[in-house]
């Protein structure tokens, strides 16, 4: 038990060592600390493969967005756009890390990872380095025809902010189509 005298130094060195943990998690000074970590370093078990297991969900992540390579530290190039049956397909035919079973993650696998306390990229960026504040593919079709009849949407997570958004998920060709960036992930078995 700390004596009551000793509860206000307690209490600095623990928020201390909370804002310190935090500067690693968010890039840069783009940090709400009003907000409790939604996705702290301790949630996540990194391999030297470049992938990490999210212990809340037992799910596997590559670090890196697809376009990216994993150098053993970081990620290094730029991320890949896809439109959304390209993404699918890319999941589809991804090897990586051993596993031929990498799938494009379901919207709420992919805010699962959304690190509510930063912004500019709204992800911890420890665990996914030289992670980017773009829109990010779900598998999880908009059941809604919201552009025109006929052309469906899917939805994406967009990592500026973590919020959510609808985009046609037909070929960007026809003009009513968009692009997002895909992080792959599998259940881990």
């Amino acid at each position: 038990m700390i004596p009551a005298r000793g509860i206000l130094p307690a209490l600095l060195v623990y928020l201390l060592l909370i804002s310190g943990s935090a500067a690693a998690i968010c890039n840069g000074t783009n940090e709400n600390t009003a907000v409790l970590f939604s996705t702290p370093t301790t949630d996540f078990v990194t391999h030297t493969d470049g992938t990490v297991t999210h212990v809340p969900t037992g799910l596997v992540w590559k670090r890196c967005s697809e376009g990216q390579e994993w150098n053993g530290s970081t990620c290094t190039g730029s991320e890949t756009s896809f439109d959304w049956q390209g993404a699918l397909i890319h999941a589809n035919e991804h090897s990586f890390a051993g596993h031929v079973d990498w799938r494009l993650p379901n919207v709420k696998e992919l805010k699962s990872i959304v690190e509510r306390r930063c912004w500019n990229p709204a992800i911890n960026t420890v665990i996914f380095p030289g992670a980017t504040s773009g829109w990010f593919w779900s598998a999880s079709p908009d059941a809604r025809d919201i552009f025109i009849p006929g052309i469906l949407g899917a939805w994406q997570v967009r990592f500026n902010d973590g919020g959510l958004w609808v985009m046609s998920r037909k070929e960007p060709g026809f003009g009513f189509g968009g692009y997002g960036s895909v992080r792959l992930v599998r259940t881990d078995q």
